[in-house]
């Protein structure tokens, strides 16, 4: 292994896997109950077309915006900070993440209004 002046990553990619499959375990945990809940939300005969409408707009913010989004932000930083540009980029995903947060906590309470007011009760 060559030795680096700056290191922002794992020391070893033993290390680096691990935090990548954890990510990748939690990120199913997302996907699984948004397509749950978009399922159960609707009757069924409108559950194939909203799960195609669920995974045509994910694939589109997830492929398409954010991919764009780091490139250009990396872009933008390349001039100024030429070693660290494609960081600065991915950091500047984070308030994406902490608005995603805030949406999914609102909609558990939006959520379970609705529950209560129609007399369902979820344990």
């Amino acid at each position: 292994m060559r030795n680096l002046e700056r290191s922002d990553g794992a020391p070893s990619w033993h290390l680096a896997l691990l935090f990548l499959a954890g990510t990748l375990f939690l990120n199913y945990f997302y996907l699984s109950a948004m397509v749950t809940l978009v399922q159960e939300e609707v009757r069924p005969d409108q559950r194939v077309m909203s799960g195609a409408l669920l995974l045509l707009v994910i694939n589109f913010i997830g492929l398409g915006l954010g991919p764009t989004y780091v490139g250009a932000v990396s872009h933008l930083f390349h001039e100024s900070h030429p070693n660290s540009s494609l960081h600065i980029a991915l950091y500047m995903l984070a308030p994406f993440y902490v608005m995603a947060i805030w949406l999914f906590l609102t909609l558990v309470r939006v959520l379970e209004s609705d529950n209560r007011k129609a007399g369902v009760t979820i344990r």
